[in-house]
């Protein structure tokens, strides 16, 4: 996993990044500099602010889902 975290240059996520107790590092330590990363961030969440920090110092670009909203397409596109 962290070789993975290291080599891509965009991450998907459902959940925002979190501690792997596994080998001791959250995935944003495991993120290559300049990397990008779109899941649910949550950045107002006072518990999440490490990890935005930790995004900010590593100049990792962050899109937030929960900050993004699609405007209505084709019929049937969105529910």
């Amino acid at each position: 996993m962290e070789e993975l975290f290291a080599k891509a240059d965009l991450i998907l996520k459902v959940k925002q990044p979190y501690m792997n107790s596994t080998i001791g590092k959250t995935e944003v330590d495991m993120m290559r500099q300049g990397g990008a990363l779109i899941t649910f961030l949550h950045p107002a969440t006072p518990s999440n602010r490490e990890m935005i920090k930790g995004l900010r110092d590593k100049n990792i670009t962050s899109f937030t889902m929960d900050g993004i909203r699609a405007s209505r397409g084709p019929s049937g596109w969105m529910p």
